[in-house]
């Protein structure tokens, strides 16, 4: 509860705070992604032609203007968070899970550690701890950016250091932790990793599934347009712009 209670707050005030500041690339790709999805709806244009046509000169023109459009950026980015705020609030309770899960497999050969008199056996200890709360904030982060993408490149960043430091020497053959305790920790970690990674591909699911939601809402309010686009047509950049002005008009 407390987690929905700071992601909301986040939403509230964060975005809205944060109004005049740069999207993130991220936050870009997420609008002209659905601009494009509706461009394909609206028009009955074939997938693979409306991605030819984004490959174009006024394609790439619409990217970089959607790219310079601060406030159309930001304004779908807070649209979609307050359709999966509750939603990602609950997948962050299951990040904390999966940490806390990690944290109990190795209370054992932490505890072992931390009973060394040797300083460095408690350093790592202490090292291992931060490295796990850290995937938390990691986790955190990336959630409230509405970023699957950079979630999953930190949590491959964040586990690997995990690995490392749970394998490094000191851990093991100084310390008399054996290979079956070492197959233990290398069967957690494992198992950690595909809970993680598992978590990520939910969100880019989940992601994807609202953003075609909210367009879907918008393609029966639009104007009628001429049908489907033509690539070669001399009024491609007009039927494009116009595609963004209704775009604009119906996602506030």
């Amino acid at each position: 509860m407390k987690i929905l209670v700071i992601l909301v707050l986040v939403f509230l005030t964060g975005c809205n705070g944060g109004q005049h500041d740069p999207p993130s690339k991220h936050q870009v790709k997420m609008v002209q992604d659905a601009f494009w999805d509706y461009v394909q709806k609206s028009t009955m244009t074939p997938k693979d032609y409306v991605w030819d046509i984004r490959q174009s000169h006024p394609g790439q023109y619409l990217c970089s203007l959607i790219s310079h459009s601060v406030e159309a950026v930001q304004r779908f980015f807070r649209l979609v968070y307050a359709q999966i705020v509750m939603w990602s609030s609950r997948l962050y309770h299951r990040f904390c899970q999966e940490v806390d899960h990690l944290q109990q497999h190795l209370h054992h050969f932490l505890h072992h550690l931390e009973d060394d008199q040797f300083y460095h056996a408690k350093e790592l200890v202490a090292q291992i701890r931060w490295k796990m709360e850290s995937i938390k904030m990691v986790a955190a982060h990336y959630i409230e950016a509405l970023d699957p993408l950079g979630l999953k490149m930190a949590l491959l960043e964040k586990t690997k250091e995990l690995n490392e430091h749970l394998n490094s020497p000191t851990g093991h053959s100084d310390h008399g932790c054996g290979p079956e305790t070492k197959k233990k920790i290398d069967e957690s970690m494992e198992a950690f990793k595909a809970s993680l990674f598992s978590l990520v591909s939910k969100f880019e699911v989940e992601l994807a599934q609202t953003t075609k939601k909210i367009n879907k809402k918008m393609v029966p309010l639009r104007k009628k347009h001429h049908g489907q686009l033509i690539k070669d047509s001399d009024h491609l950049k007009d039927d494009l712009e116009s595609l963004w002005q209704d775009w604009l008009l119906l996602s506030q």
